[in-house]
C-alpha cells in the first residue's frame, strides 16, 4: 500500500514538472546540444540551470516512466526535462508545441 502511494506521488510530481506547474520561466536551452551520456556539468553549460530537481530511487520495474534501477535525478525545465543515472544523461524530453 505504501509503495503504491509513493508511486502515485512520484507520478504527480513528474507530471507537474512536465507540465511546468509551479515552475519559473527557465527553458531548456539548446535541447539539440544535450546528448545522452553527458555529465551534469556539461548539461548546465549547454542547457542552463533547471527550475526543479527531483531525485528518485527505483528498482527499474513497474515505474511510471521507464527508469533504470538505482537512483536517478531528473532536472525539470519549463520546456523539457533531462534525466541522469550515475551522473550521466540517460533520457531527455522537450515540450511539443
Amino acid at each position: 500500500m505504501a509503495r503504491n502511494r509513493k508511486m502515485a506521488v512520484v507520478a504527480v510530481l513528474v507530471t507537474m514538472g512536465m507540465l511546468g506547474v509551479g515552475c519559473a520561466s527557465a527553458k531548456l536551452l539548446n535541447y539539440d546540444q544535450v546528448s545522452l551520456g553527458m555529465s551534469s556539468d556539461q548539461v548546465l553549460s549547454v542547457a542552463g540551470k533547471p527550475n526543479r530537481i527531483y531525485q528518485m530511487e527505483s528498482t527499474g520495474q513497474g515505474t511510471v516512466l521507464p527508469t533504470p534501477a538505482g537512483t536517478t535525478e531528473t532536472w525539470f525545465y519549463k520546456s523539457g526535462l533531462v534525466q541522469f543515472n550515475n551522473g550521466k544523461v540517460v533520457a531527455k524530453a522537450q515540450k511539443v508545441p
